[in-house]
């Protein structure tokens, strides 16, 4: 069963969005509908095919993980919005028009889409977990990523645990780079989904195996050892594909290796995994947090 919840998924990802476009449904709408659907199913799938016991949600989390929600959905909604604007104006300026990915066969369009909008969010979130100790703004942006790892347990809500600029970033860098190629609504639509679908999958607390799709796809295999305490585990910066962990040495799959325990080194270097206020404002006052847990 490991092995076929992962095509499941991606077949209903894969049939709802073609419903959606062929019968002009509202993509937002549509989009709203599908993710929630896969969450239904990613809450149930964690009580039957459970990966850890140990990793279940506990009241507070899931109080946390919903301001988090709340949290993302504005930021995301504002960052787009502020984009479609800068889109439309730079329509509107005499300038060279770039169609790439609207004069491609769709399917193309759609897997070219994800690949270029995964590159920039690759490197912003290879350049966040440098941590370079002699510059201050790459210890910044590691504090504000930081929060993404501070549970010490994964599953599928705490892919919501993103700090407002790191959610600000990641939008920027997947969904800009493809609209300025011309993509239109419907691979953005798709795009979107896919990159969703494998940000819960990746992050649910579900026995979900890959085999060898492993070395395409980053899936839960991959994405744990990313959350491990073990910095040299704690690579696979992708989303979706391995393209570019491979490319840049960054890809890390040991077989018949399970990851031991994950979260942040040095926890009491944070604030604590049910202190949303705390979290959202450590980037900016580390200092006040540092050797503390009465926070």
């Amino acid at each position: 069963m490991s092995y076929i919840i992962y095509p499941l998924f991606l077949i209903f990802i894969l049939v709802s969005a073609t419903l959606c476009i062929v019968f002009n449904l509202d993509l937002d709408i549509g989009f709203a509908c599908i993710t929630s659907t896969i969450s239904v199913f990613a809450i149930l799938l964690e009580k039957i095919f459970v990966y850890r016991k140990d990793w279940y949600v506990s009241k507070h989390d899931t109080y946390v993980d919903v301001l988090y929600i709340l949290s993302d959905t504005f930021i995301n909604n504002i960052t787009r919005s502020l984009m479609f604007v800068f889109i439309a104006y730079i329509a509107s300026l005499d300038l060279p028009k770039l169609s790439v990915l609207s004069e491609i066969p769709f399917i193309f369009a759609i897997s070219t889409g994800v690949l270029i909008g995964e590159f920039f969010p690759y490197l912003y979130h290879r350049y966040c977990h440098k941590g370079n100790q002699n510059s201050k703004v790459s210890m910044f942006f590691w504090r504000v990523h930081s929060i993404h790892h501070i549970p010490q347990k994964v599953y599928w809500l705490n892919n919501f645990r993103l700090h407002p600029i790191d959610v600000c970033f990641n939008t920027l860098g997947t969904l800009f780079p493809i609209m300025l190629l011309g993509a239109n609504q419907e691979v953005l639509f798709c795009v979107g989904l896919l990159s969703t679908m494998h940000g819960f999958l990746g992050h649910a607390n579900i026995n979900i195996k890959l085999g060898f799709l492993n070395y395409i796809l980053l899936g839960p295999d991959l994405h744990r050892y990313h959350h491990s305490k073990i910095t040299s585990e704690a690579l696979n910066f992708g989303t979706t594909f391995t393209l570019f962990d491979i490319l840049f040495r960054t890809f890390y799959y040991p077989k018949n290796k399970e990851v031991s325990s994950v979260g942040v080194m040095e926890p009491l270097s944070y604030p604590m995994e049910n202190k949303f206020n705390k979290q959202i404002l450590f980037p900016f006052f580390f200092e006040k947090y540092v050797a503390k847990r009465s926070f």
